[in-house]
């Protein structure tokens, strides 16, 4: 027989972290979908366990198969196989209505996740506009307003879209949208709203698995927020964790708190970011409570990417092999070689 040794993972060891700035591509969600319909209009605080891995994934020491439930939080983490979904309300969502700061990395939320920008997210609503309506098209025309239009902001308001419809694809004074509208409507009233929904991106073996924030808000009132940003797997080795920041904006000058970041087997397991003055140039968290500052005058640039990469050292060498020689033919005989690392 030979011995071996089990390795116990940490976060704070084992990944190292890098930055790039790149270019944001949204998700164009598939037709027909209605892609964004697992929250309500009016999320808040909540979960979602219905997303599962399309590809195997390692992570924190750990191969999740694919097919493993992925727990979402609106609050912008995300958490691997985790059961029951904890942390709502207090432990890696919001605090109190006065106090939004991120909570995931030092909450009561569940371990071994991962936080693109953890604070207190909040569904919104823009301006209603509108647009004439066919049935059986997914194009929307004569569109009065495009101004809080994205690729995967989300439609509401109107009876004839489809529950969790999102824009596809944008055009002059059209858009089309992931679904079809179901009757004829000229001048319709449509009300552009924030979303939450995940696809996977690419081919074998090169996907990614994306989960999308458009258009959120911070908890608590109009404050002119919206943030749009992704939370990334990459299916090819060394099978990085990437947030890219898309638009991001506020009209707000006191410091939103947030969290980005690994969290390991517990909260004292993480590897994260902190600054309270620049997102270009964030230092490693040195506690688990250290938050990134946002306002309007300090918010991460549309690209901005930061990215976790496991270590991967080369094995050490195996040592000798030990045991009786010479032996006799039809015996059974025990051998070992001292622990690899």
């Amino acid at each position: 027989m030979v011995s071996g040794l089990k390795l116990e993972a940490q976060v704070s060891s084992t990944y190292t972290f890098s930055q790039a700035s790149g270019t944001y591509t949204p998700l164009v969600a598939g037709f027909p979908s209605t892609p964004a319909n697992i929250f309500s209009t009016s999320w808040d605080d909540d979960s979602y366990t219905g997303y599962t891995l399309p590809f195997a994934f390692f992570y924190n020491g750990t191969l999740y198969p694919a097919g493993t439930v992925i727990g979402l939080d609106t609050d912008a983490w995300f958490a691997f196989n985790p059961g029951t979904m904890t942390g709502q309300l207090g432990g890696g969502s919001w605090v109190s209505v006065s106090n939004s700061n991120g909570m995931y990395l030092y909450g009561t939320a569940n371990n071994n996740g991962f936080a693109g920008i953890n604070a207190d997210h909040w569904y919104q609503n823009f301006t209603s506009i509108t647009g004439n309506l066919t049935s059986g098209s997914n194009v929307v025309t004569a569109v009065s307003s495009l101004t809080n239009i994205k690729i995967g902001t989300r439609l509401t308001g109107n009876s004839n879209i489809p529950d969790g419809t999102v824009v596809t694809a944008i055009g002059a004074s059209q858009f089309t949208m992931s679904a079809n509208a179901t009757a004829t409507s000229s001048s319709a009233s449509i009300t552009p709203s924030a979303s939450i929904f995940a696809m996977t991106r690419g081919t074998a073996p090169n996907r990614q698995f994306v989960v999308q924030w458009t258009g959120t808000k911070r908890f608590s009132g109009a404050n002119n927020d919206n943030f749009s940003f992704q939370m990334i797997l990459e299916e090819a080795p060394p099978q990085q964790l990437k947030v890219i920041y898309g638009p991001v904006s506020t009209d707000v000058t006191t410091d939103l708190q947030t969290q980005v970041g690994l969290r390991g087997n517990s909260s004292a397991d993480y590897n994260a970011r902190t600054s309270s003055s620049t997102w270009a140039g964030t230092t490693a968290s040195t506690a688990n409570t250290n938050t990134v500052a946002l306002k309007k005058t300090n918010v991460p640039a549309s690209g901005l990417t930061f990215i976790w990469t496991p270590v991967c050292p080369a094995m050490v060498a195996p040592g000798a092999v030990t045991g009786p020689s010479p032996v006799c033919p039809g015996t059974t005989q025990a051998y070992s070689i001292p622990a690899v690392t």
